[in-house]
């Protein structure tokens, strides 16, 4: 049974069950210094190598109708079975879940603030639902605030 997605606000750490996105987090934070968020450009994809494979990183488009994935990690790629990089939100959800995502995921990014998100989910048709953990993050862009998003995941298939 498709159970539905819910997402909370980060209280502690103590609120991961997933090292690598309290890792994500923790890295995150150090690159804040003292702001709200930091910038997309401040952040090195180098520096939490490990965690990349787990990561995907979205751009909204200049009329905040849609997102373009920047970075699909080649283990998001591995577990859900498809790569997105390069391609925008409209290529990877049909009609009714593309507006429900891409307002959800606005609606997260004007937030400004870490948000995890887990559910359990039927990817793709005729495969097994699978379980995520997300941890949402919001970055500044160069000249405008709140113009990226970088996700980490954690995935685990469902029993």
């Amino acid at each position: 049974m498709n159970t539905p997605f819910r997402r909370f606000g980060i209280e502690c750490m103590d609120d991961f069950k997933s090292d690598r996105l309290a890792r994500l987090l923790e890295y995150w934070q150090s690159k804040c210094a003292g702001r709200q968020r930091p910038k997309w450009s401040e952040i090195e994809l180098m520096d939490i190598y490990e965690l990349t494979p787990f990561l995907v990183v979205k751009d909204l488009a200049e009329d905040a109708s849609t997102f373009s994935y920047r970075f699909w990690g080649t283990g998001v790629r591995q577990f859900l079975g498809y790569d997105m990089t390069g391609k925008t939100s409209r290529e990877h959800y049909a009609d009714d879940p593309l507006i429900m995502t891409t307002e959800k995921h606005i609606e997260l990014l004007s937030q400004g603030v870490p948000v995890i998100s887990t559910g359990t989910v039927l990817w793709e048709p005729g495969q097994e639902y699978k379980h995520y953990v997300a941890l949402l993050l919001p970055l500044d862009g160069e000249d405008a605030p709140l113009q990226h998003l970088m996700i980490g995941f954690d995935f685990t298939p469902a029993r």
